[in-house]
């Protein structure tokens, strides 16, 4: 899974039944002339991403342009979310108060995005089961079967994939400087 992230025309599409991988450019426009004729005329419902005003936190957010804790963040804003960046040695990252740990955000969280390694993954695990989030994003490099089989097991709906693709970004999109 590795560098699968930076791969910006091609995406998991986790809200159809089947489900198959399509571009980004066809998953922005909703093409689904890919499908077999009986499931052509299937409304696709919006995915849960795309809904109005939702909030994320992003665990791993980093101060780094560079990384991709930082272009997330960065995506999740353009993208109209309310970004809670948790970073434990950071105070604010890209102008938004940073927090030091999940539990310390007062506010709901609708989903969670993991840029950091499954075993850091794991100890936060029963944080991001009290948030009760709609959706929990293994980022590539933050999963590990361990983790996703621990997520289950709490109930948590896991999605392994790249969120900034997701959102329709490249990572190449947000700048390093």
């Amino acid at each position: 899974m590795k560098g699968r992230c930076a791969d910006p025309f091609w995406v998991l599409c986790a809200f159809s039944w089947p489900f198959a991988i399509v571009s980004s450019r066809q998953l922005r426009r909703r093409h689904i002339s890919f499908l077999p004729p009986t499931l052509r005329s299937l409304e696709i419902p919006p995915s849960p991403i795309a809904m109005s005003e939702p909030s994320v936190a992003v665990l791993g957010a980093s101060r780094d342009r560079r990384k991709y804790g930082n272009k997330a963040l960065r995506a999740y804003v353009e993208s109209g979310y309310t970004v809670y960046p948790v970073n434990p040695k950071e105070e604010a990252i890209e102008g938004l108060k940073a927090y030091p740990a999940l539990d310390k955000i007062e506010e709901p969280v609708d989903f969670v995005s993991l840029y950091v390694p499954p075993a850091v993954g794991l100890q936060m695990l029963p944080a991001i089961a009290a948030k009760k989030p709609k959706e929990v994003w293994l980022n590539p490099g933050s999963e590990s079967d361990e983790l996703i089989e621990a997520a289950a097991d709490l109930h948590l709906r896991t999605i392994v994939g790249c969120s900034i693709v997701t959102l329709g970004f490249s990572p190449s999109e947000f700048p390093d400087a």
